[in-house]
Order: C-alpha cells, then sequence, then structure tokens
C-alpha cells in the first residue's frame, strides 16, 4: 500500500516516468524543441503588447513621465524576449545543449516575474492583476510543463505578487480579493499544465508505438522470408547505394553472385520442404565467410545470392569466393542428382573499375556471365570477371 502511494506520487510529479527508461530523454527533448519554438510566439505577441503599451504612454505622459519604473519593467520584458529569441536559436533534437534548457526555463520563469511584478506594484484600481493572471494561465496552457515543473516556474512571481499585497498598505477587501484570485489561478494553471503534459505523454507513447510498428513491417518488407536475409528488393537499394558511395568516394567494390548446382533437381529428388532447408544451410555459409558489418548478402532469385563486399579488391573478393565454395563442399550436404554427389555451388566475381566507369548493373551483369562461364565449365567452382 505504502509502496502504491509513493509510485502514485511520483507519476503526478514527475509523469514522464510511465516511458521506458529509453524514451524518456526523447520525449523531453521533443518537449523542449516544441516549448522553445512555443515561447518564441509568447515573446513575440508579449513585446508587441508591452510595446503598444509604451507608446501608448508616451503619447499621453509624454517622453517626461515615460520611463516610469512600469516601463522599465515594460521595456526590460522586451529586451528578455528578444535576447531568449536570439540566443536560443532553432535547435533540432540532436542538437540539444544545456543553454537550451537554461534559456528556456530562465526565460519562461522571468516571464511570470515579470507579470508578478507589474500585478503587484501597479494593480490597485488600475486592473493590472489580469496581466499575470493571463500570462500564468497562458504558460500553463499553452506550453508543456509537469506540474513540478509549472510549480517552480511559477513559484518566484506568486511569491512576490503574495509578499507585496500582504505589506501594501491598501484596502484589506482588495487585498483578499487579489490574492485569492492570484492563488485561484496559479492553482488552476498548475493542474492544467499537469493535465496538458500527460496528454502529450499519451501521445508520444501512441507514436512510439506506431513508429514502431511501422518499422518492423518496413523490415519485414526487405526480408527474405525463408533464409531472413536481404530479398531482392533491399537487394537492389544496397547495390545501389554502395555502388554511389564507391564511385563518389573511389573506393574498391567487389560483387559475388552465387547459384546453387543442379538446384531444380535437389527439389525434384527431395521435395522441397528439402530444398528450403538446403537455402537455409547455404546461408548460413555465407553469412559465417563475412566478418565485417559492412558486407552484405541477399537473395536475389530463387537459388541465387548476391554478396557485396565494400572496399574490397577482386583478389580479396575472390579468395573469400573459395572459402565459400570450399566450405559448403565440405559441408557434404547429400545431392544424390549431382554428378559431384553432394551439395555445390558456382560463383562469379566482379570488381569495380574506376577506369571503365562500370555501372552497378553492369557490374551485376558482368557477375552473371561470369557466373554462367563458372556453369558451362564443370560447376563447383569461382570465375572472376
Amino acid at each position: 500500500m505504502k509502496r502504491t502511494i509513493i509510485n502514485n506520487l511520483r507519476l503526478i510529479f514527475f509523469p514522464y516516468l510511465m516511458l521506458g527508461p529509453a524514451e524518456i530523454a526523447n520525449f523531453k527533448n521533443e518537449m523542449l524543441i516544441e516549448n522553445i519554438g512555443r515561447l518564441k510566439i509568447i515573446a513575440v505577441v508579449g513585446s508587441l503588447v508591452n510595446l503598444t503599451i509604451i507608446l501608448l504612454s508616451l503619447g499621453n505622459q509624454g517622453m517626461a513621465k515615460l520611463l516610469t519604473s512600469e516601463i522599465i519593467f515594460r521595456l526590460l520584458w522586451i529586451m528578455v524576449a528578444v535576447a531568449y529569441f536570439m540566443l536560443v536559436g532553432k535547435p533540432q533534437i540532436e542538437e540539444i545543449k544545456i543553454k537550451h534548457k537554461v534559456l528556456f526555463w530562465g526565460a519562461a520563469t522571468l516571464s511570470l516575474i515579470f507579470s508578478g511584478i507589474i500585478t503587484a506594484v501597479y494593480s490597485a484600481g488600475r486592473g493590472y492583476i489580469y496581466l499575470y493572471i493571463i500570462n500564468v494561465l497562458l504558460t500553463g496552457s499553452f506550453l508543456y510543463f509537469s506540474m513540478l515543473g509549472m510549480f517552480v516556474i511559477s513559484l518566484p512571481g506568486f511569491m512576490f505578487v503574495v509578499y507585496t499585497m500582504m505589506t501594501r498598505p491598501q484596502a484589506t477587501i482588495i487585498q483578499e480579493g487579489t490574492l485569492v484570485n492570484i492563488s485561484a489561478v496559479t492553482l488552476f494553471a498548475i493542474v492544467i499544465a499537469h493535465t496538458t503534459y500527460n496528454s502529450q505523454i499519451g501521445q508520444y507513447r501512441y507514436r512510439s508505438v506506431i513508429r514502431k510498428q511501422n518499422e518492423e513491417l518496413h523490415h519485414l518488407a526487405e526480408l527474405d522470408p525463408l533464409t531472413n536475409i536481404a530479398n531482392r528488393r533491399k537487394v537492389d537499394q544496397i547495390c545501389q547505394r554502395e555502388w554511389a558511395q564507391a564511385w563518389g568516394q573511389k573506393r574498391a567494390l567487389s560483387l559475388i553472385m552465387i547459384d546453387i548446382d543442379f538446384f531444380k533437381l535437389y527439389n525434384d529428388t527431395y521435395g522441397h520442404p528439402k530444398g528450403d532447408e538446403c537455402l537455409k544451410k547455404i546461408v548460413e555459409v555465407l553469412t559465417s565467410n563475412l566478418r565485417r558489418k559492412t558486407d552484405f548478402v541477399g537473395r536475389y532469385g530463387g537459388e541465387e545470392f548476391i554478396v557485396l563486399l565494400p572496399e574490397t579488391s577482386l583478389d580479396g573478393a575472390t579468395k573469400i569466393a573459395e572459402s565459400i565454395c570450399y566450405d559448403i563442399y565440405n559441408k557434404n550436404i547429400p545431392h544424390s542428382a549431382s554428378i559431384f554427389k553432394r551439395l555445390t555451388v558456382s560463383m562469379g566475381v566482379v570488381s569495380l573499375s574506376m577506369a571503365m566507369g562500370t555501372t552497378m548493373s553492369e557490374m551485376i551483369e558482368e557477375a552473371d556471365r561470369a557466373l554462367y562461364a563458372a556453369k558451362q565449365n564443370g560447376r563447383n567452382k569461382v570465375t572472376v570477371a
């Protein structure tokens, strides 16, 4: 019971704890980016309002009476708003730094402090109580703060108002009415902020679920369901990407085209379920021979596979192909319809030639011709284009 109460209190003051540990930082950064932009809107609108009041005061009172403490506070508000707008910039999530957090929280707090000062000092008979009320309600409903965050930024301005109202010699009924109104509105703003913040957490969790589902669907759309490696669609994408990078950076790129010898006869002899198991075993050998993260293997067709080797010379690719060919032969998978009486593969190897200006399509065609030559010359061998 005690633990449940403590957990509920933690979620009230720190509602983002409903998210997973890996999601909390990202959610906070998303909210900060959103709040930075929203506070810019408040800064612009508030500056225009304060500037209008200053200009009206100038017209009504003249230059001699312009520099009152009230006008000075309004000028300070405008200066802080302009400084915030210029210093905070337009950061992206990956660019968030401590300075962005300090600027945002500092500017939001100062905004409420300024409105609290003007409300406390000039409220009597002039309606300035509404300045603080509007500002605190706008902050609580327009920006995204947790209950604790809204309480922290509103406390300094609220305390200044309370202290000033308690110490100023004014009518008791005006004093009590002002304190009740400001207290009620501040509490109401904190509750609004809490509700809005929880709503944002709910939306973030929903977006996270949808994002993960989309990523899984996208991942599945690029996988061959039988062998669990890249399908033809993904192979084409990776080949084009690696070719463009290799050509642009003038670095080596090699490709191996692989075909299982007499695979149709294998299926006819042992059945398609055994043929599926055979494909999986071939993939195990292929992946075990690829040591680097940049090496790539995909299913190109029924019994055809492609291995792409960035930053690998023709000699290096040939050695890898020979190793694959040797390992598959020594795996000794029975194939009575083959001339070798075991499962074997044939391979064609090609490397990107800068001098010839070879395209990826031409590379695949060259590898395919080399593969055909390997089959014509007895199979179970590697042929270099």
